[in-house]
């Protein structure tokens, strides 16, 4: 399986986990390192809560295939969350690398 079509079943998943769920934004062209070659990947930002007492957050995912290992890079904050925060999240995502 590869990286692309891992993220693609995680975020499946996903969808029908968490309750409200509302995707944000999609690459489908993110590249990941994985063994020091660049794999296509997903970066998806999304959120959701997985109950109706539990504050929704928003999350920011990469996923990534090496051999029979799968990884997925998660950073999550609440929507009150500020810039600094929110800009932290998604550059600790893309910088994953697996090698």
């Amino acid at each position: 399986m590869s990286s692309y079509e891992f993220g693609r079943s995680e975020i499946n998943e996903t969808k029908n986990k968490l309750l409200n769920y509302k995707e944000i934004s999609r690459d489908e062209e993110f590249n990941v390192v994985v063994g020091g070659q660049m794999q296509k990947s997903i970066l998806i930002m999304f959120e959701g809560k997985r109950s109706e007492t539990e504050p929704t957050i928003r999350i920011v995912q990469v996923y990534a295939v090496n051999g029979t290992d799968a990884y997925t890079a998660t950073a999550a904050y609440l929507l009150e969350a500020d810039d600094s925060t929110v800009e932290n999240a998604k550059n600790i995502v893309k910088s994953f690398k697996i090698l």
